[in-house]
């Protein structure tokens, strides 16, 4: 049985390249999160939930920079955010998925974020730990993921998380 190990931006930006630009694309030379931090980009989150995003981070072996930027694609960090599908909070958890997960307040701030988390961290490995499968899957559903459905509407989601903008913007 292979060894876990956590998830690098490097493993990400290169599995989301190859599936969404091919494999023959030009490699990138730097993640997009090293970039963010060289153009002095920060955290999107507000300073009352980065000990929320570490917590989750931690506990789940994901990356604490992919998601805040999940997170801020997801509700732009508004705990009362609404979806049009029922999802709610800041991880944008459906109320069925939020049960499984142990969220009983989808808008409690540290519930859904590390909600969310746990969420990625279990569709990472069912999708055999392919990052952008996982992005997908998270926005469209496991099983739109696995049926090939909603396809080009994952692969925005997916771009819109690996690409770095300003808080607000």
């Amino acid at each position: 049985m292979p060894t876990k190990r956590p998830l690098t931006l490097g493993d990400l930006v290169s599995a989301v390249q190859d599936a969404v630009l091919g494999p023959d694309y030009p490699d990138v030379p730097e993640s997009p999160y090293a970039q963010q931090a060289k153009m002095g980009f920060d955290w999107y989150a507000p300073p009352q939930f980065l000990p929320y995003l570490r917590e989750a981070a931690e506990r789940y072996q994901l990356n604490p920079r992919l998601l805040d930027q999940q997170f801020n694609v997801e509700s732009r960090y508004n705990p009362r955010a609404k979806g049009k599908a029922g999802e709610r909070g800041i991880a944008q958890l459906k109320r069925d998925t939020a049960a499984d997960l142990g969220v009983t307040n989808r808008t409690d701030p540290r519930q859904s974020i590390l909600g969310g988390a746990k969420y990625m961290a279990q569709l990472l490995k069912r999708f055999d730990y392919d990052p952008a499968k996982a992005l997908g899957a998270y926005n469209i559903g496991p099983g739109n993921m696995r049926k090939g459905k909603k396809q080009e509407k994952a692969q925005a989601y997916v771009s819109a998380v690996l690409t770095p903008k300003r808080y607000g913007d």
